[in-house]
């Protein structure tokens, strides 16, 4: 039964994707439940090529983390399933109106961020990241 449900819920979410994502230049994953927006965002990630240069808007928790050997300050919005048993992330470069730390939440607070979804090269891998990005939170 149990992978009966899984199934269904997987049929959902690809059936979902298809109808809402492929078509539309703004991907918006405000409106979804956290596995939806888990599930999406995991599926954007694994599949990033079909979604470059997308937009894609969702809520999450913000994390900053400084790299002193590269000398660099990573920004993230991350999110949990529903079970907050998984984190799921997405790594952002902020518009150029904001200016780090003044126009930044503290860690942990609730964000939504908009951003256009590109890639970078670090280490010899590929990586995700909005490019953009403009964020939202209570201040």
């Amino acid at each position: 039964m149990r992978y009966l449900i899984n199934f269904f819920i997987y049929f959902c979410f690809v059936h979902y994707i298809k109808q809402n994502f492929n078509e539309s230049d703004v991907i918006d994953l405000t409106k979804m439940s956290k596995l939806m927006v888990y599930s999406s965002l995991f599926n954007i990630i694994s599949d990033f090529k079909k979604y470059i240069g997308k937009e894609i808007v969702f809520s999450g928790i913000y994390s900053c983390f400084y790299d002193s050997y590269m000398n660099k300050r990573y920004h993230a919005c991350i999110i949990q399933d529903e079970t907050a048993c998984c984190l799921q992330g997405l790594a952002f470069i902020p518009d150029k109106k904001y200016s780090y730390p003044k126009d930044f939440p503290k860690e942990n607070t609730k964000i939504t961020v908009r951003g256009t979804l590109s890639t970078y090269e670090e280490g010899g891998n590929t990586f995700c990241q909005l490019i953009n990005t403009v964020m939202e939170y209570e201040k």
